[in-house]
């Protein structure tokens, strides 16, 4: 029995080995292939050394060209994130899209000034037009730049500060009041270094007095116009002297207890029941980024 079981064992063992044999010689013909093409490959990158670096720079602008646009895209979003997050992002913006005349397009300043207490989902709204001109101070011209007519509420809703004097408020109706931004109050120091708040200021040849100075405004895309170069007088004034008083924009809060969407619906409704001719633009913060992060998504894939 013991001899029978030693013959069993090497039978088992021999048969092992056989079976192994293949797979070992499969294995040595797939290296040497492996070798054969690597050698080959070699030999045809020295042969053509110029076609193959070429081939590689090629690729090596490709892989960082994409990486690039993805890169940038990405710092751009998040800037523009950033960007509507410091304003908010409950902010409501309505826009007149007419096209060509400004005046087929025209918000009617009591309709803008009563959108808050007409629609519930907006607790604030302040609308704005704009002219453009000259500013003259201690009679030399220093500038060029933006004339805002603005309400009471345009502070809170920019986020502005005012380190001088005091911004513009209600009781300052058709009153001849300016309030600077931050370069214009710069450019009036180097003409004089006397106090300016109480003085003379001419913006598009009329003449204010100046009664308050913005702090300096980081650059915000969010913004359709630059706080540090402009000038803001009551809105109430820009209705009697712009030769196009027209409301530009209206920028409004939306109430906590509202999802954007109905805000924007119900805004829509209260200018079209005023007005069905008036083509507006109504959007919100909400949407814009949206559609910020949609275009990113498109430039990633």
């Amino acid at each position: 029995m013991p001899l029978l079981g030693a013959q069993g064992s090497a039978k088992a063992t021999g048969k092992a080995a056989t079976n192994a044999e293949p797979a070992v010689a499969n294995k040595r013909s797939t290296m040497l292939v492996l070798k054969l093409n690597a050698t080959s490959a070699a030999r045809s990158l020295l042969m053509s050394k110029q076609r193959s670096l070429l081939a590689l720079i090629g690729i090596g602008i490709g892989v960082g060209s994409v990486i690039a646009m993805i890169t940038v895209g990405a710092i751009a979003k998040t800037e523009s994130l950033r960007h509507f997050i410091e304003l908010g992002t409950d902010i409501l913006t309505v826009r007149p899209s007419g096209g060509g005349n400004p005046w087929d397009a025209a918000i009617q300043l009591e309709d803008a000034l009563a959108m808050a207490d007409k629609v519930p989902a907006i607790t604030v709204a302040s609308p704005w037009s704009q002219a453009y001109g000259a500013f003259v101070y201690a009679g030399k011209e220093i500038k060029r730049g933006q004339i805002l007519g603005v309400t009471a509420s345009f502070e809170d809703l920019h986020k502005l500060e005012v380190p001088e004097g005091r911004f513009l408020s209600d009781l300052d109706f058709r009153r001849y009041f300016v309030v600077v931004g931050a370069d214009v109050a710069k450019a009036m120091r180097q003409v004089s270094s006397e106090p300016f708040i109480g003085q003379s200021f001419k913006a598009d040849g009329r003449r204010y007095f100046v009664i308050g100075e913005l702090a300096q405004v980081e650059e915000n895309d969010a913004r359709t116009f630059n706080p540090n170069n402009a000038v803001y007088i009551p809105i109430s004034t820009s209705a009697r002297v712009f030769s196009n008083p027209s409301i530009s924009q209206i920028i409004g809060r939306i109430s906590p207890d509202v999802v954007h969407t109905q805000a924007t619906r119900d805004v829509r409704r209260y200018f079209r029941d005023l007005d069905p001719d008036l083509a507006l633009r109504v959007t919100s913060a909400a949407q814009l980024i949206r559609r910020m992060e949609q275009q990113s998504q498109l430039f990633t894939l």
